[in-house]
């Protein structure tokens, strides 16, 4: 499985992640101790199918990776189907 730093440069040569790619990023956002950089990472590219990924962060334990998860969530990839947990949280 690539490393963040590798599935980051496929995107910047590529402008798209192969399948064997997104899945590893999906493996990183799940499993990563702190997940951060990844939910960064897969925001950053605009990958909205990542949403449901994403979303299982929003009850961490480390309030920035919750808030940093609504914020991808809401803001940037503005899907609007998390709205409601994200007023519970605020």
């Amino acid at each position: 499985m690539k490393n963040l730093d590798d599935i980051w440069q496929e995107y910047i040569n590529q402008d798209f992640l192969s399948s064997h790619t997104l899945k590893g990023l999906v493996w990183h956002i799940e499993y990563d101790a702190y997940p951060v950089e990844a939910i960064t990472m897969a925001t950053d590219m605009g990958l909205k199918q990542l949403g449901p990924y994403i979303s299982k962060h929003l009850d961490h334990e480390d309030n920035y990776v919750r808030e940093l998860s609504i914020g991808c969530l809401l803001d940037t990839l503005q899907l609007p189907e998390y709205a409601e947990k994200g007023f519970t949280m605020a």
